[in-house]
C-alpha cells in the first residue's frame, strides 16, 4: 500500500488522507514524509484520527517535514537534536482528546512561527521542474479527488493487524526498538489468527536473536 500510494502526486495523496480505510490513510500519511509532501496542516488533522496508527505516521510526517523546512542540509548533531525536540511535541499512541488537543496546538504554533505559508518547505522540496509537473497533475485530479469516496466498511481483522504491523516496521525503521516491539506484540495479542500476526512473531524472534548475539 506504502509502494502504491508513493507514486500519486499531491493532489491524489492529499485525496487519500481522507480514505474511510485506515490502512489507505497510514499509507498516504507515511508516504508524506518519505516524499516531503507540503501537507503539514493535513498531517496535524491526523493527529486527531481515530487510529492510532495513522496519528503516528502523521507524526512521523511532521517531524520529517519540518526538518525539511527549517534546514536539510543541517549537520547531523543539529538536525538529530532538532529531531528530538520535535518528539516532544506529540502525542504518544492515544485517543485522548486532551493530549491530542495539546499536540495539535503545539504543531500548529510551529508552523505558525517557522513557515506559515509553507514556503520554505516547498523551496527546499522541488525543484522548478517538479512543481509544474505536480501543478498539471494537480488539475487533471482536482475533479476526482473533489468526489467523496464510497463508504467502506470497518476494518477487519486483517486489515486492523497490518496497519499496526506497520506502524511497528516504521518505528524500528527509526530505531525505535522497544517501541517496535511493543507494537509486535499487541499484534500477536489481539490478531493472533492473521497473516501479520504470524510476521510480528518472526520478527520478534528476530529481535530477541540480535538482543542475545549483543550480549555475548
Amino acid at each position: 500500500m506504502i509502494e502504491q500510494s508513493s507514486k500519486f502526486n499531491e493532489q491524489q495523496i492529499k485525496s487519500l488522507l481522507k480514505n474511510d480505510k485506515a490502512d489507505v490513510r497510514f499509507a498516504a500519511a507515511y508516504v508524506v514524509g518519505e516524499k516531503k509532501v507540503p501537507l503539514p496542516r493535513e498531517m496535524i488533522e491526523l493527529l486527531s484520527d481515530s487510529s492510532t496508527a495513522v496519528q503516528q505516521a502523521s507524526r512521523r510526517s511532521l517531524i520529517l517535514l519540518a526538518c525539511q523546512a527549517t534546514g536539510p542540509k543541517k549537520p547531523c548533531d543539529q538536525l538529530t537534536r532538532q529531531v528530538n525536540s520535535l518528539i516532544k511535541y506529540g502525542p504518544e499512541p492515544t485517543t485522548k482528546k486532551s493530549l491530542i488537543t495539546r499536540a495539535v496546538n503545539k504543531w500548529n504554533a510551529w508552523w505558525d512561527d517557522n513557515d506559515p505559508q509553507l514556503l520554505k518547505l516547498v523551496s527546499t522540496n522541488r525543484s522548478p521542474e517538479e512543481k509544474s509537473a505536480s501543478s498539471a497533475a494537480n488539475q487533471k485530479t482536482e475533479k476526482a479527488a473533489s468526489n467523496p469516496a464510497p463508504a467502506a466498511e470497518p476494518l477487519d481483522p486483517e486489515q486492523a493487524a497490518s496497519a499496526k504491523l506497520n506502524l511497528a516496521k516504521m518505528l524500528a525503521k527509526d530505531g525505535l526498538e522497544k517501541k517496535a516491539r511493543v507494537r509486535y506484540e499487541e499484534i500477536v495479542q489481539q490478531y493472533p489468527k492473521t497473516k501479520a500476526a504470524g510476521e510480528a512473531r518472526k520478527l520478534l524472534d528476530k529481535q530477541d536473536t540480535s538482543s542475545a548475539g549483543a550480549k555475548k
